[in-house]
């Protein structure tokens, strides 16, 4: 007998012939099976969940170390497919320059793009951002302009050592003249915006005519961002503030310990 694919089989068949194997093996769950590499191993289980739930793949995490294939990955799979989203690196693992770089060049700008992995804090960003979505969760190399030039809709940079309370009111400023239109929410976490740094808020909102957060506010008639459920819930130890733009728009800005939020209420 020639072998064959066993997750090609239709689903009725497939889950037969796998129950069976289950019952051999006395293994109830679990199907094993052998390929040439997990990568096609994994192409073929995706093939079949996508068969069979008549589904699309909506995220991808890849790693380099864990996928070598990722330039092809990218260019000729997820910028051509429905996946939105792309998680890249490994939480706590070292990512290189020219990895991540690839990945900021050949990236359909309509995707999401986390990076998870670890980049030196020497790196420099060849461009401005230019994602829907944004999320960096170890950013000791992103500086003030990389903030000033991004164009994204929603950006949560953590571990942002290089962005003091200064530079976040240079940006909110700039967006109360009408700069930075596409902005929804913004998220910053940086130590100068700890207890332990005291002028911090008073940088923050130098100049910045704030306002008593609005309560009342209809939730339901906004746009939703990631973090719009924060503000105004009474049950997280946060501060709101509103300020509002020339134009009339207004945004909320909360602050706990080191974290900064920023979230403009768009009507929908």
């Amino acid at each position: 007998m020639k072998p064959f694919r066993l997750l090609h089989l239709p689903h009725l068949p497939f889950r037969k012939i796998a129950s069976e194997i289950n019952l051999f093996y006395e293994n109830r769950g679990v199907l094993t099976f052998l390929c040439t590499d997990y990568y096609s191993a994994a192409d073929q289980i995706v093939e079949y969940l996508k068969n069979t739930f008549n589904c699309e793949l909506t995220r991808c995490k890849v790693s380099p170390s864990g996928y070598p294939e990722y330039r092809q990955l990218i260019t000729q799979t997820i910028n051509n497919s429905k996946i939105r989203e792309l998680d890249f690196g490994e939480s706590e693992q070292e990512v290189d320059a020219e990895d991540i770089d690839f990945v900021f060049n050949n990236l359909k700008t309509d995707k999401m793009l986390i990076v998870s992995g670890r980049l030196d804090k020497t790196y420099q960003l060849q461009n401005p951002l230019n994602f829907p979505f944004f999320f960096v969760g170890y950013a000791p190399w992103f500086r003030p302009e990389d903030l000033f030039n991004a164009n994204c809709e929603h950006l949560a940079i953590l571990f942002a050592d290089k962005l003091e309370p200064a530079n976040i009111n240079l940006y909110l400023k700039q967006w109360i003249n009408g700069e930075h239109s596409r902005i929804l929410s913004l998220r910053i976490e940086s130590i100068w915006f700890s207890s332990s740094h005291q002028n911090g808020n008073q940088q923050l909102f130098n100049g910045i005519e704030t306002r008593s957060f609005d309560m009342k506010r209809e939730i339901s008639d906004y746009k939703k961002s990631v973090f719009y459920s924060l503000f105004g819930n009474q049950f997280v130890d946060y501060q709101f503030w509103d300020i509002r733009r020339n134009d009339g728009t207004i945004g909320s800005i909360a602050l706990k310990t080191s974290c900064c939020f920023f979230h403009v209420w768009c009507i929908k």
